[in-house]
């Protein structure tokens, strides 16, 4: 950083995938770049036309952001699946000592947003993990997702009111509405995760409720069919009507697909994080076990391409050429930066960049309610009130015009304000 410039980077991986969705699509299915994904030209094109609007409409105190794209040696797909941190270490080492960057807003992997932390760059876009993580990395990491422990908080509340000691209203073949509900909660080993996954675990048992199965299973691409397959057996074996997935969506895939085959569908309450909230992942599901998902999300509702703050940042910049798909996905990483740099003021440092952002008065719209500072606690990720959301296979996705949405309530709640009663979910029952 000088007196003139900010360095920012944003890494290019290795592999050709540049975003959370395409890794996802890339680990479950057969990725084919060309229909699926935007060029790294591009990206690059659509991250230039996003930083000169940031520098056009914020106040930097003279300064202006200045971008650093590089080609890294880590995989999103391999650290999706808990692996890459050397490579991720190597990339953090990159933007640390080769290009004295400021911040990196492509930390969109656990791996290499915690190498950004441990070198004191600022990063963004870590996706779902846990407040203390945050809390041991700040004030670096920070993230647009929402962290786990509050969807984790969400989830055992609307279980604790909405869910236990009720019968099953919305089971699929093999589990008859009517009976009670019998809970699993599926959750990976990893610590993040089960960091978050035992605060709903915790809370069943508060209300005198315990889950009857708490099932945890290993994040490596390589297990997953058979880890899958194990979840299966033990949820079939048991009749088990009710399943908190606190999973990723990589392994769904395999366990929705073992329970279509065994003729066994549960009710599903989906907690919304891991990118399983979204239509783009959601359809890649086995569409007749997924058809009894419900659950809740943190995002507003998704605008179709061309009709997003995102898309209209960018456009008002370069009108002749159309933004990448995922032109929200950095303009919302952007935004956060922006942010932090103007409420930081002109002695820009990493923890007034932090204290900047936690005086921000947040405020909704587009992606829903946002604050940094929550009542009083500060967060480094902004969402923090929940929808009810329900599958519908059928529907037309505003996403991508697929078939496969997530329906959702207009009402926003918090953990504290979860009313009694059933889910407000299915309105017309599982389509």
């Amino acid at each position: 950083m000088t007196g003139s410039t900010i360095t920012i980077t944003f890494r290019l991986p290795t592999g050709g995938v540049y975003d959370t969705d395409s890794a996802l699509r890339a680990l479950i299915t057969n990725y084919n770049q060309q229909t699926l994904g935007d060029t790294p030209a591009q990206v690059v094109r659509t991250l230039g036309d996003l930083v000169s609007y940031f520098n056009q409409h914020f106040q930097f105190y003279g300064r202006k952001l200045v971008l650093q794209v590089y080609h890294g040696q880590g995989s999103l797909t391999s650290e999706f699946t808990d692996s890459g941190q050397a490579q991720a270490n190597a990339d953090a080492l990159t933007v640390s000592r080769q290009y004295h960057a400021f911040a990196d807003v492509s930390a969109l992997s656990q791996p290499y947003s915690q190498a950004l932390s441990t070198d004191h760059v600022v990063n963004i876009g870590s996706p779902y993990m846990s407040r203390q993580y945050y809390e041991q990395n700040a004030p670096y990491a920070y993230s647009f997702f929402p962290n786990c422990t509050g969807l984790a908080n969400e989830t055992a509340a609307v279980a604790e009111k909405q869910l236990v000691g009720q019968n099953v209203t919305w089971g699929g073949e093999g589990v008859a509405d009517g009976q009670p509900r019998k809970i699993a909660i599926v959750a990976p080993d990893n610590p993040v995760y089960q960091q978050c996954a035992s605060l709903i675990s915790n809370g069943l048992k508060s209300s005198g409720h315990p889950a009857a199965l708490n099932l945890s299973y290993t994040l490596d691409i390589t297990q997953i069919s058979q880890e899958a397959s194990s979840i299966e057996q033990q949820i079939v074996n048991d009749k088990i009507t009710t399943v908190i997935w606190a999973g990723d969506p990589v392994t769904l895939v395999f366990l929705t697909g073992d329970l279509d085959n065994a003729h066994y569908v549960p009710e599903w309450l989906n907690w919304g994080a891991a990118f399983s909230d979204e239509d783009t992942i959601s359809q890649l599901e086995d569409q007749t076990a997924w058809a009894t998902a419900a659950g809740i999300t943190n995002n507003g509702a998704p605008p179709a391409y061309g009709s997003s703050l995102g898309y209209f940042a960018a456009k008002s910049i370069d009108p002749s050429n159309p933004p990448v798909n995922d032109v929200d996905v950095f303009y919302e990483d952007l935004y956060i930066l922006a942010l932090g740099i103007q409420l930081a003021g002109p002695d820009l440092t990493p923890v007034n960049f932090e204290k900047g952002l936690f005086s921000y008065p947040g405020g909704e719209g587009q992606y829903g309610p946002w604050s940094f500072n929550i009542n009083g606690t500060p967060s480094w990720t902004p969402q923090y009130e929940f929808r009810y959301e329900w599958w519908d296979p059928s529907a037309i996705s505003a996403e991508d015009g697929d078939k496969g949405t997530w329906m959702s309530g207009s009402t926003w709640y918090t953990a504290a304000r979860v009313p009694s009663g059933a889910l407000p979910v299915f309105p017309n029952g599982p389509q």
